[in-house]
């Protein structure tokens, strides 16, 4: 389990001893203790007919500062677990996979810096054949991430309580354009100052939550 909820989670307090308690220098308690658990041989269980309500950041700005706290604490158990993961093979492919999540990212700024460029160039140059083709393969590129997620979205909400949230599919194109956005956005800016955390020892398990409200 990559993280617990933090809504709803129940601890073992032998667990909690075991692993020193919460880490107060890290950016998402729920995160890093579930690593710690992982490495130290324990096993979290999931709980899917349990219920609760919540209320979840309603503009882009609280969004956005909740999902780089999150980006932060992902990059900081990266690091953190990076030469002591390999207690435990199942933790390699979750830390596997937030690399991944980071490379890509990066890969996503560059190339869009790049595209940029060449459409900038290409245009003051006035080599319109050249821009034809670059803005054709950049929405050959698009297309295919989009129907990528899609299926992912698709896949996700069939395999989620038997279906049940199918009816959420129509919202799919509002979650690629701004979820696929804003993580990207936040591991880029988050990068360095969670080095720091880890290495630096500038990490602080403080912050506030974005604003709720109840309509």
């Amino acid at each position: 389990m990559y993280a617990y909820s933090g809504a709803t989670t129940l601890y073992a307090m032998a667990a909690l001893k075991e692993v020193g308690g919460f880490r107060e220098d890290r950016a998402t308690e729920d995160i890093s203790i579930a690593f710690d658990h992982s490495l130290n041989g324990y096993d979290a269980g999931f709980a899917p007919d349990v219920k609760f309500y919540m209320n979840v950041p309603t503009t882009l700005r609280d969004l956005y500062r909740q999902r780089k706290r999150w980006a932060k604490g992902g990059i900081e158990v990266l690091f953190t677990n990076l030469l002591t993961s390999f207690k435990r093979p199942k933790i390699i492919m979750m830390l596997f996979d937030q690399f991944l999540t980071i490379a890509w990212s990066f890969s996503w700024l560059i190339m869009s810096i790049y595209l940029a460029y060449r459409l900038v160039t290409e245009f003051l140059s006035g080599d319109f054949y050249a821009l034809g083709g670059t803005i054709g393969i950049a929405l050959i590129v698009m297309t295919l991430q989009i129907v990528v997620g899609t299926v992912q979205i698709f896949i996700a909400l069939l395999v989620d309580d038997n279906g049940s949230k199918l009816n959420y599919f129509m919202f799919a194109p509002l979650y690629l354009l701004f979820y696929w956005i804003v993580n990207p956005l936040t591991i880029i800016t988050q990068f360095v100052p969670a080095l720091l955390s880890v290495y630096a020892g500038m990490g602080k398990g403080t912050w506030q939550s974005p604003e709720r409200s109840v309509d």
